[in-house]
């Protein structure tokens, strides 16, 4: 398999599974922010998180962090 076919393998599926997460967040009513924020939190269970700590390991700003979590 060439390299730019792996690529577009592994977008179309990246997108796929991103897609199936916006779906279980809109069929709970959450945004998609708090439903990775949620999953951190269920996979670091054994671990205390900050704001700061989520943020950076889902790439987002600390902002959002806060507003998502303000907001559920």
């Amino acid at each position: 398999m060439k390299t730019n076919n792996k690529i577009n393998y592994f977008n179309l599926a990246y997108k796929i599974v991103e897609d199936e997460y916006g779906t279980l967040a809109s069929i709970y009513g959450i945004s998609d922010c708090t439903l990775w924020i949620l999953y951190s939190l269920y996979a670091y269970t054994d671990e205390n998180l900050t704001q700061t700590d989520i943020a950076h390991s889902l790439h987002l700003n600390k902002y959002s962090v806060s507003s998502a979590i303000k907001k559920t």
